[in-house]
């Protein structure tokens, strides 16, 4: 079933899911600070395109020129403010509004001097003109952020936290009272251990988002300008990701966050467990360490009692406020355009028009199925391991691939859907050490298969949790950790025992992709492994990289672009995904034993006539196969073959067809009714007509001798 969603810098859709497509809450966990966004018709069926090519660019700039010329329909990236109005005025473009379920913010590396210190993160906090990044980089196209719960999610908004308006006086008294002062008159702060210059404070800022590099910038500048010299890097994002998330190498750095639904992302973000380094990939990088932050957000987390999490989560708002492990900044209120040309595009609450569902439901507005969508990304994918993979461009492939039990209604977060799950129940469970857990029962549906053909059974449920689990997943540990057994009682029965009564649990099961056992089973060392660059060990032309989404991956280019292709075997496929088989001379009755020529035309699922089928004609009768012949191609897709039934009755003619084209091999079957009748008795009427004849002639030879005198 997705403003940065799903990044190392993001809850990743399985929070969120996405994007992605997972998580649902109660009714009451509707966006009234949100504006309503233009709701389309969404369909459960899909996918109608053929193909999704993303192409990669280095900057929304030229992203966005790409959309103008017509080489991409799509962007996975609001348009730059500056472009908003020239976008305007484009006749072939139609613009989607929508407030991101996203943050950005000035992260802050807690855990490194001098930035360790509080009073030293609070005089930072105070030299971070918001209002003015709103109105001057985000060009009014955001919201201010003083706390990390964006607008969308009002419910959970604590209204009285502690703000910090600009204030470059009062950041200057906070480092005088911590003993950074310029003593010896160069204009630099001195560093209170050293008694010497300080030490630069490295910030990182993204080169490929303009409007992050320009926070960079503005922030090294205010710090500068109080005496506190910096080392600014404005780099790629691969660099920023091995210095900041990999090595903790960094002071500041501006990141963004794709943001659950779930206010449990207080927790796997922020919560002292949540930090492991000097291990990469940890979710807590900024090193955020206080236990009473935990105690709360543990209840935030584990807690049944919904006003209980919120009043926590309230709780656990001021102490970050109070704190500044991060500065919150803003919330985007996003405007992608899209092509004209294109129906089924959902304007999905917190995502836009990127939405899972758009790629799911488009189509172009002349035909209901076929056609290419272009999508550009700003970002390169950095892994397309769903074990590990955290970067938002990483999952806005990942989730077209790995399906999950639960999806989410994109015009109402609070309406979970079925989806490899038909349904599902949670009940109260005590664990064998007494403690007070949850059973979740899921029951799957039957038809899913894998892209290699493998079923979908809960045996491959039970070992992506299993897996994600003990292998201890850095994207999915939050979600995983609690469970204490996984029981199968049937191939479409899945039985997961929790050790919590946390109101979120049937989110974070019901938002797992799903795994392929047969695959994934002989992973010795997820953390390396690149499923997209192993070959499938059966499948030839195939990766390992097979979920049962409803795209299949075909290829990545690094820099360049990666190529999916729709999932023609989709659990979920759209009815007209198939071959058509219609009668051309087909007639309803024969004579017994005369030879006859059957012939039918099939077309694809966009009315073309199909010139490379393999097709057979079965004959049946009463259920029995009496024979069957190859049907030959003639022309224009008619396809024909010579049958003689054996005797009079009734029969069924089968023509089971099949073609494959680069999206897969499809198939069919058609049934038509045909009556045999016996020929004409000719013999018989021959033989009886020389009978009456011979009897005549009898007749008339014995009357005439009756009738002769006697001599």
């Amino acid at each position: 079933m997705i403003s940065e969603n799903r990044t190392l810098e993001g809850k990743v859709l399985a929070i969120a899911f996405i994007c992605f497509m997972v998580l649902a809450l109660v009714p009451m966990f509707a966006f009234p600070g949100a504006k309503a966004q233009e709701e389309q018709k969404f369909e459960k069926v899909g996918p109608r395109v053929d193909y999704l090519l993303i192409k990669i660019y280095m900057n929304p700039e030229a992203e966005a020129l790409a959309l103008k010329t017509g080489e991409i329909d799509l962007m996975d990236w609001p348009l730059p403010p500056e472009k908003v109005e020239e976008f305007k005025g484009l006749t072939d473009v139609k613009l989607y509004e929508f407030v991101d379920l996203g943050m950005f913010e000035l992260d802050i590396n807690n855990q490194r001097w001098p930035t360790n210190l509080t009073k030293f993160r609070q005089a930072i906090a105070y030299l971070v003109d918001k209002d003015r990044i709103v109105s001057e980089v985000v060009k009014g196209f955001g919201m201010r952020l003083d706390i990390p719960i964006p607008p969308v999610l009002s419910f959970w908004v604590n209204p009285n936290v502690k703000k910090y308006d600009y204030d470059p006086e009062m950041a200057s008294k906070l480092l005088d009272e911590l003993g950074f002062v310029d003593t010896d008159g160069d204009g630099i702060r001195n560093d209170p251990k050293t008694g010497k210059n300080m030490e630069p404070l490295v910030i990182y800022g993204r080169a490929d988002d303009p409007r992050r590099a320009e926070v960079a910038r503005m922030v090294a500048k205010e710090l500068q300008a109080i005496g506190v010299p910096v080392d600014l890097r404005v780099i790629e994002r691969k660099v920023c990701y091995q210095k900041v998330m990999i090595e903790y190498d960094y002071h500041l750095y501006t990141g963004g966050w794709s943001l659950s639904r779930d206010p449990d992302y207080l927790y796997d973000l922020w919560h002292s467990s949540m930090y492991w380094a000097p291990e990469p990939w940890s979710l807590n990088y900024v090193g955020f360490i206080n236990s009473t932050y935990d105690h709360y957000v543990e209840i935030v987390k584990y807690g049944s009692d919904l006003s209980k999490i919120r009043e926590a989560a309230f709780k656990a708002q001021e102490i970050l406020a109070e704190q500044v492990p991060f500065i919150p900044l803003w919330s985007d209120v996003g405007i992608i355009p899209v092509r004209t040309g294109w129906a089924g595009v959902v304007n999905e609450v917190g995502a836009g028009p990127r939405s899972w569902w758009t790629f799911f439901n488009a189509h172009p507005e002349d035909r209901p199925l076929g056609g290419t969508i272009k999508w550009g990304f700003k970002s390169d994918v950095e892994t397309l391991n769903p074990y590990k993979a955290q970067w938002y461009w990483d999952w806005l492939v990942l989730d077209k691939i790995y399906d999950t039990l639960i999806a989410v209604n994109p015009y109402n977060l609070s309406q979970d859907m079925p989806w490899l799950a038909t349904d599902w129940s949670v009940d109260p469970w005590t664990a064998p050490d007494g403690t007070k857990g949850l059973k979740l029962t899921f029951h799957l549906v039957k038809n899913a298969t894998f892209h290699d053909g493998e079923p979908v059974t809960s045996k491959d449920v039970a070992f992506t949790i299993t897996f994600l689990r003990d292998y201890n997943s850095p994207q999915w540990i939050a979600q995983v950790r609690n469970v204490v057994d996984v029981k199968t009682p049937d191939d479409y029965t899945v039985e997961v025992y929790l050790n919590t009564t946390s109101y979120w649990a049937l989110h974070w099961i019901g938002g797992l992709p799903i795994l392929p056992e047969h695959i994934w089973k002989n992973v010795k060392d997820p953390t390396t492994f690149e499923p997209d660059e192993v070959p499938h060990p059966i499948k030839p032309g195939m990766t390992c990289l097979i979920g049962s989404g409803p795209f299949v991956f075909v290829e990545h280019k690094k820099g360049e672009y990666v190529l999916l292709k729709a999932n023609v075997n989709y659990f979920r496929r759209h009815p007209g995904r198939t071959i058509s088989i219609s009668s051309v001379e087909v007639p309803e009755s024969v004579t017994a034993g005369e030879e006859k020529t059957i012939q039918v035309k099939i077309t694809d699922y966009l009315g073309n006539p199909v010139l490379n089928a393999t097709a057979t004609l079965i004959v049946l009768r009463d259920g029995t196969e009496v024979t069957r012949v190859s049907l030959s191609h003639e022309e224009g897709g008619v396809y024909s073959a010579k049958v003689k039934l054996p005797e009079a009755g009734k029969y069924t003619l089968r023509v089971d067809a099949s073609y494959t084209n680069p999206l897969g091999t499809f198939t069919r079957s058609a049934s038509f009714s045909v009556e045999a009748k016996a020929p004409f008795p000719w013999t018989t009427v021959i033989a009886a007509v020389v009978v009456v004849v011979v009897i005549i002639a009898v007749a008339v030879v014995y009357l005439r001798a009756k009738r002769r005198p006697t001599v």
